[in-house]
């Protein structure tokens, strides 16, 4: 079951940076860490791909993992894998002490409240299941 909704919420994410890197970053979006009104930066439509690429590449790490797909993959490999990807979501959790995460200092901005809401405790979340996939 946790393997499940990793996957269908790495998917998800996935295709919403898919769409960014179609359409273009959206400089007014609250998905964008803001300083006083503005974007803290504005990604490139190629770092909406990579980082599209890299949870899609997630999905299949889990889903390989746990035998929803069959490769030749050392399972040890899929488990230090797992545990790497969940140590990079606790990072992320915690967040950089300015921008993003629970830590951050900028705190005043929609993008800000929304992670302290829902981004953060998502990567919080992710971060878990992807340990306990990989203890298990």
């Amino acid at each position: 079951m946790i393997a499940s909704l990793l996957i269908i919420t790495f998917l998800i994410i996935a295709l919403f940076h898919i769409y960014w890197g179609m359409s273009g970053p959206n400089p007014n979006s609250a998905t964008l860490p803001q300083i006083n009104g503005a974007p803290a930066f504005v990604p490139s439509r190629l770092a909406g791909f990579a980082v599209a690429v890299a949870f899609l590449i997630a999905a299949a790490v889990v889903a390989i993992f746990v035998g929803a797909v069959d490769t030749p993959i050392s399972k040890q490999l899929l488990r230090w894998l797992l545990r790497l990807m969940s140590f990079i979501f606790l990072l992320r959790a915690i967040g950089d002490f300015r921008l993003v995460g629970f830590f951050k200092r900028i705190k005043e901005s929609k993008f800000a409240r929304l992670d302290t809401l829902y981004f953060s405790p998502l990567c919080v979340c992710m971060a878990l299941g992807l340990f306990t996939i990989a203890e298990n």
